[in-house]
């Protein structure tokens, strides 16, 4: 990049473009622009690397480095496991409890919900990627066809990959509770 007339040439073009990517897996405005910003900076440090004379390089590059950055967002541990929350649980305990629920019965729910993040958590360092092709398309809703796009794998592949992890999960809840 020659100089920062350039840079604040793509930025203004291509912000938008990088949020829009972005802000169908996120599902959150904000967090799209934060995630975004990241995505600007690191073409801004790209510097005379990057090639300013092809348009479609540059959005290609941008729609990649995107995809790249919000896997980097999902793979943070924190990321992860606040949709996971152990408080969530213990609200429905305690209204459980208030509305007369057997108390023995309300422990072992909350026992299992902990092995269950337990195994959740395994699955995450024992194969990383399953579990984030399972929690996109699982959990947050997206569809398989655009997570395979993302992943550069085939909606056949993803497919039996959910299917695999789904049979790995199954077996390490059956060691537990003998299902």
């Amino acid at each position: 990049m020659k100089n920062t007339e350039e840079f604040k040439r793509i930025f203004e073009k291509y912000k938008r473009y990088s949020v829009k990517i972005i802000f169908r897996t996120v599902k959150d405005k904000a967090l799209a622009d934060d995630i975004s910003q990241e995505v600007m900076l690191k073409l801004f440090q790209m510097g005379d690397r990057l090639d300013t004379s092809d348009e479609k390089k540059i959005r290609s590059l941008v729609g990649i480095i995107s995809k790249h950055k919000i896997q980097d967002y999902f793979r943070k541990k924190h990321v992860k496991w606040e949709k996971f929350t152990l408080d969530e649980g213990r609200e429905q305990d305690e209204e459980r409890l208030a509305g007369g629920a057997d108390p023995l019965d309300v422990i072992l729910r909350s026992e299992k919900k902990k092995y269950e993040l337990l195994i959740l958590e395994r699955l995450r360092e024992k194969n990383p990627e399953n579990y984030d092709i399972l929690m996109q398309v699982k959990y947050y809703g997206r569809t398989p066809a655009s997570v395979a796009e993302e992943y550069g794998i085939s909606v056949n592949t993803l497919n039996n990959r959910i299917l695999r992890t789904r049979r790995w999960l199954k077996k390490e809840l059956s060691k537990h509770y003998g299902l």
